[in-house]
């Protein structure tokens, strides 16, 4: 295979290139090895599948070797839409975030050219989609207590399974992944909730065996719970110097139990005050998703968690919704979406003024908050919005709730 050269478009211009194929191994929960978690997990857009090839075999596959041509020429491609969106937007990407982690990689790969990279150094394994919560936004791929409403909506044919597992052969998969850990620099884990998987800690126990505890460990967590089972999963963190928490919480109390169902926010709070009182080097983020639900609140939100001490102004880093669609931002009325523009532009100001640790997080913070203000003042088209409405009053019926009870500017929708 011969390896690609950088041309000279490359060396003026990386507006499409991304690091991923050099450093990051994905799986998804069907067990498809695709570019990134941004990245569509259908067959149809897979480098392979560890249920059917080795993790050697893909990584140096010819279809990855052609994604990372495409990268080296600064080509856009399919498969990284929702990075483009979210620039397009003024948010930052996955694309961004990667090549500022990993920028001493993107400087060798694209002095050398290089087509493969011995091993790949940051892991994010779907191991399933198993979950304790349902949240409005999330859907059976990624939660398994998802599954009696999908079926219910029709997402799900009824007798399909209600777990997805990614690794079909545990024991191989593992006899491939072990090995690679010593070098490892970064392990990412999400789900579905990776604190209720067993391989989660198995990943751990192997990371502790062979010493590699300073590696970056990260996770998009639902924060409901860190206990599973017979692990603890905060004695784990203690014996790794270098953890990075994601909380995804979409609001507070009893709005955020809407948005996330079955969670307990009295528990996130004593989760909180928790990890605060014994893992003093845990790096804690809240990363809600703003949507139709919560965009009016966020604001607040973020005041209230750095009032009470539990983050530093930086330590909110809210993503846009970009799919399901009939839950975009643009979906409110546009009178209510014109409305929350001073209440951004306030909050963007007392972002600006508060005292802050991290200069990048804190310039991420304002410029994910820019973006939702950027945002507000779309109008989406009809179809979504007739979709929004017979999804949520559906959803309602099932689950024996009244979204207007919560968010009265949805009253007109609804």
């Amino acid at each position: 295979m011969n390896e690609p050269q950088l041309d000279a478009k490359t060396d003026k211009s990386d507006r499409n290139f991304c690091i991923m194929p050099w450093v990051h191994l994905h799986v998804s929960q069907n067990g498809n090895v695709i570019p990134c978690c941004q990245a569509p997990p259908h067959k149809i857009h897979r480098f392979g599948n560890v249920n059917e090839q080795s993790v050697a075999q893909i990584w140096n596959g010819e279809d990855i070797h052609a994604f990372r041509q495409k990268m080296l020429n600064d080509k856009k491609d399919h498969r990284c839409k929702q990075c483009y969106l979210k620039e397009d937007s003024g948010a930052k990407s996955l694309r961004q975030i990667t090549n500022e982690k990993f920028s001493d990689k993107v400087s060798e790969v694209k002095k050398a050219g290089m087509s493969v990279v011995s091993v790949p150094i940051h892991f994010d394994v779907r191991f399933s989609n198993a979950c304790n919560l349902k949240c409005r936004i999330c859907g059976p791929w990624a939660s398994s207590q998802w599954h009696k409403d999908a079926v219910a909506t029709g997402m799900r044919r009824k007798g399909s399974k209600v777990l997805s597992l990614a690794v079909e052969d545990e024991d191989s998969f593992f006899e491939q992944i072990i090995p690679l850990l010593p070098e490892a620099k970064e392990f990412y884990f999400a789900g579905g909730e990776p604190l209720m998987m067993e391989q989660h800690y198995k990943v751990l126990d192997a990371l502790i065996a062979c010493g590699n505890t300073s590696i970056r460990l990260s996770y998009n967590t639902n924060f409901s719970t860190l206990h599973f089972k017979q692990y603890d999963v905060i004695e784990y963190w203690k014996q790794f110097k270098n953890v990075h928490l994601t909380a995804s919480l979409d609001s507070e109390a009893q709005q955020g139990e809407f948005l996330r169902k079955n969670l307990k926010w009295e528990q996130v709070l004593e989760n909180r005050k928790v990890c605060l009182k014994e893992l003093p080097h845990l790096k804690f983020q809240i990363a809600p998703t703003a949507c139709v639900f919560n965009v009016s609140q966020l604001p607040q939100f973020h005041k209230n968690w750095v009032e009470l001490g539990f983050i530093k102004v930086e330590g909110f880093i809210p993503n846009i919704l970009i799919h399901p669609k009939e839950y975009q931002l643009k979906i409110l009325p546009l009178e209510e979406q014109l409305n929350l523009r001073p209440l951004y532009e306030t909050h963007i100001r007392w972002i600006e003024n508060q005292e802050f640790l991290n200069v990048e997080s804190h310039n991420e913070c304002l410029q994910q908050f820019r973006a939702i203000l950027n945002q507000l003042g779309n109008v989406a088209e009809p179809k979504f919005i007739t979709s929004f409405k017979e999804k949520t009053t559906l959803l309602d019926s099932l689950r024996n709730e009244d979204a207007t009870e919560l968010f009265k500017e949805l009253d007109e929708i609804l």
